[in-house]
């Protein structure tokens, strides 16, 4: 693939546009962002918000917390949040840098002002529409498509900026992503300038290698990469795995309840509901979205009888896994068990 072809240069675009910084969980950071944004234009801080949000938005935002926020959750909060100390200018790392003080004054911004939240209009996937209010100075701002994708921007019903249609079923204003196959993607890797894509992807390498030492320094989660480090020794492939599963997604002590068909368990079950409660020791998602589920046990077994000792344990991972297919709306893949006696495991 040449330099010059339009098809390289649309690879390093699609780059460009994927690899981009955000701050936690992205609907929440979009939220701030939008709110940010809108308070450069209103030029103070409002006396009143109101959010009008897609579906997606309010079921994905609605009980995650909000980054530098001191642990506060939700849409208001995320509104709060850009619109009293968000720096737009910053994008997705929009709240990146708030302080102490800030922090306590988002508090007070939420105990004190009225943020109202509502269904936007229309059917958009990804909708986000912020107005902010301060004396007769009203501006209007809306997001659609993708996270960063401002559409409409109005200040006291003069438009500011606009984009054009919205369009739902596709992220309008990215590049076509129909250019790529595999084997084109392997031509651009391997004939590609690394100049070209040198500061997006050594970004990501600095900020993705900073998660993983944070999470074999510190106690998060289940501890896996910890735990390949300190029973599996240092060398470079243990490390390697060890990283990578500090990096993860993973949890540990997690409890749940859910309501599943008795079918899953008694023969005439059906049209019944049963109440699953339960701690699972630990379920982690790797990169590729497979959803594992770990149970320690400390049973006294000898090496080799792992295997015959898992089967007993079998029903109780199948009932860990369904409960958490269901919390998450996505199969679980894998399901170990960890026998501390022999640390040995098995897969079932």
């Amino acid at each position: 693939m040449q330099r010059s072809d339009e098809k390289y240069q649309a690879y390093v675009q699609i780059l460009k546009e994927e690899l981009v910084p955000a701050m936690g969980c992205t609907e929440p950071i979009a939220l701030a962002y939008a709110a940010a944004k809108a308070r450069e234009v209103l030029g103070c801080i409002p006396d009143k918000v109101s959010i009008g949000a897609s579906g997606s938005i309010i079921k994905n935002v609605k009980s995650v917390v909000v980054p530098n926020t001191g642990g506060l959750k939700g849409i208001e909060a995320s509104a709060a949040a850009g619109a009293v100390a968000g720096d737009a200018g910053k994008i997705l790392e929009v709240i990146s840098q708030v302080t102490e003080a800030q922090k306590a004054e988002i508090k007070a911004y939420l105990d004190h002002h009225e943020i109202r939240v509502a269904p936007a209009p229309g059917d958009v996937v990804f909708d986000i529409i912020v107005t902010l209010t301060a004396g007769a100075d009203t501006v209007r701002l809306r997001i659609a498509d993708y996270h960063t994708n401002i559409i409409l921007i109005e200040k006291n019903g003069e438009t500011l900026l606009e984009s054009g249609n919205v369009v739902s079923d596709s992220a309008s204003g990215l590049t076509d992503r129909s250019c790529m196959s595999v084997e084109a993607i392997v031509d651009f890797v391997n004939t590609m300038d690394v100049e070209d894509v040198r500061e997006i992807v050594q970004r990501q390498i600095d900020y993705n290698y900073a998660i993983a030492q944070d999470g074999i320094t510190n106690d998060w989660g289940a501890n896996i990469g910890k735990v390949l480090l300190e029973h599996y020794g240092n060398d470079i492939k243990i490390r390697a795995r060890a990283m990578a599963a500090a990096g993860e997604k993973c949890r540990r002590e997690f409890k749940f309840s859910v309501l599943d068909s008795a079918l899953n368990y008694f023969p005439d079950g059906k049209g019944e509901e049963v109440l699953l409660q339960g701690v699972i020791d630990a379920w982690f998602e790797g990169e590729d979205g497979a959803v594992t589920v770990v149970d320690f046990k400390s049973d006294r077994v000898r090496p080799g009888g792992e295997g015959k000792r898992a089967e007993e344990y079998r029903p109780q991972l199948e009932a860990y896994s369904l409960a958490l297919s269901a919390i998450l709306g996505k199969p679980v893949n894998r399901q170990v068990l960890w026998f501390f006696a022999t640390d040995g495991l098995v897969e079932l």
